[in-house]
This record gives C-alpha cells, structure tokens and sequence, in this order.
C-alpha cells in the first residue's frame, strides 16, 4: 500500500467515525492532528498519531521526486500530438497544453515526436513578464492539499477536480497545485516567477531547464496558510 493511501484510509476511518458518532473533529485534527494527541477521546489521540507519521512519510517521500517519472506522467496525459517529447537542437519540449517544459537533457526512455508548434512563441516575453520570484508551498504541503481536497470531492458530487490553489494574494493568481509539484520534480532546484497579473502563467527556471504552467480562471480557490 503506498504512502498516500494510507493516508487517504485514515482521513476515511476518521470520518466514518464522525458520521458514526455525530462527531465533527476530522477538518480540525487534519488542520492541528498535535492538539488531537492527548486528546480525552482515545480514538482521535490514535487517529492524530497516525496523521503525523504518515505525513512525515509524505515529508520523506516527497524529497525524491523524479524528473523521469513527473515527465512520463505529463506526457501520459497530453494530446495525442503533444504526447512526446519534440527534440531540437539545444533542448528537448515537453507539453501537454498547460505545462511546457525546455529540458537541457534528453529522456531517451520516453517517447519522442515531431512537432511543427512555435514553442518559442509561447514562451516570448515571459521572462520580462514573470518578473517576481515567490516561494511556492514544498511538495509535502502540496501533497498533503491535494490529498485533503480529494477527500472533500468524495462528498461534494459537484465537484470534479481539486480547488485550485491560491499562489499569491497580490496578483491573486491560482494554479492547479499538481502543476506546482510537477515543476517542483522536474527541475532542480526550482525558482517561481510571476507578474501582478492572474492571467498570466507561471515561469520557473531550474539547473537543467526551464518551463511555464498556466493559472487557472477560479471562482474559488483554497490556499495554504504559512507556519507562523
């Protein structure tokens, strides 16, 4: 069973339990599982100690993102006229459509395709554009958003997708937090760049490449909130 699995059995059994019980604890141990460990009620001291450990292994598993893996997965889900990456003479595309990737070095064990796109064009005027670096979340507090806002899709049957993730309040800009983790494991070590604008896409530079992803236009969005 992975990681993430596990994760998602528990945030089940914690809210089978609260429909059992008429309970309500699940959203406050997930947002503080600490202040749930000396709990009175055993079952969500237990609950609180099994939501650490196993974001702690998210943590973990979160540091070993695979540039190979994360591209795979992109191309898994692009058109079938994007589904490869296009070699050119000094660095090889990756896209799907929202996310478009300049890599330094060739994946030889992924497919490959011609393509006749004007990826250069895409990519004009970004780096003039994108002119302000942020800090994005780290991976593990993506995973953990991404996780949680799954198991609220479970009971909201009109909603399909995870909320978009608010980046920046100044630009109000908000992007599919996948997009955010993909970036995070396809280049090494990673700069965000924005403009003050919520249309515009996100640049990020790395040690082996280079690539954008675009916002998405919300009517709600969710966001994580900084540590103090």
């Amino acid at each position: 069973m992975t990681t993430e699995k596990r994760y998602e059995m528990i945030v089940d059994m914690i809210r089978e339990y609260d429909n059992a019980t008429g309970s309500s604890g699940l959203n406050s141990l997930l947002k503080n599982p600490e202040q749930y460990k000396k709990c009175f009620c055993s079952f969500y001291a237990t609950a609180a100690e099994l939501i650490i450990d196993t974001r702690a292994e998210l943590d973990k598993k979160a540091g070993k993102g695979s540039t190979l893996s994360t591209v795979k997965r992109i191309l898994k889900n692009a058109p079938v006229h994007l589904a490869g990456i296009v070699t050119r003479e000094h660095d090889f595309v990756v896209c799907d459509g929202y996310q478009l990737y300049f890599l330094n070095d060739d994946i030889t064990s992924l497919p490959h395709i011609d393509s006749n796109m004007h990826f250069d064009d895409i990519m004009k005027d970004i780096e003039s554009i994108c002119y302000r670096e942020i800090q994005p979340p780290t991976k593990a507090e993506l995973k953990r958003y991404i996780l949680e806002h799954k198991e609220n899709i479970k009971l909201e049957k009109n909603r399909k997708e995870v909320l978009p993730l608010l980046l920046d309040d100044i630009s109000e800009i908000a992007v599919n937090p996948e997009f955010i983790v993909n970036a995070l494991e396809v280049l090494e070590n990673p700069k965000f760049y924005i403009s003050d604008s919520r249309i515009k896409p996100v640049y990020v530079t790395g040690d082996n490449g280079r690539g954008i992803f675009l916002p998405i236009n919300y009517t709600k969005c969710g966001r994580i909130e900084k540590a103090a």
